[in-house]
């Protein structure tokens, strides 16, 4: 969480098994993320604090990460 912060992201949803109500979902676990722009995302996924935290999230996970703009 600190790392969000650092870049004015938050956590807007976690859940390790969301409930399907239409289609097919072939993950465990959703994430989603919010910050204020594209450019504050890329800092963040390519921050040095960041990097050496996923290392972990990398190796033991097989994660897809979208990038979707949101409402203003």
């Amino acid at each position: 969480m600190e790392v969000f912060g650092l870049f004015k992201g938050s956590l807007r949803a976690a859940d390790a098994c969301p409930q399907v109500v239409e289609g097919t979902w072939d993950r465990e676990k959703v994430i989603l993320m919010s910050f204020p722009d594209e450019h504050s995302f890329h800092e963040w996924a390519q921050s040095p604090p960041y990097q050496e935290i996923s290392i972990d999230r990398k190796s033991g996970s097989e994660g897809v990460v979208l990038l979707a703009k949101g409402l203003s």
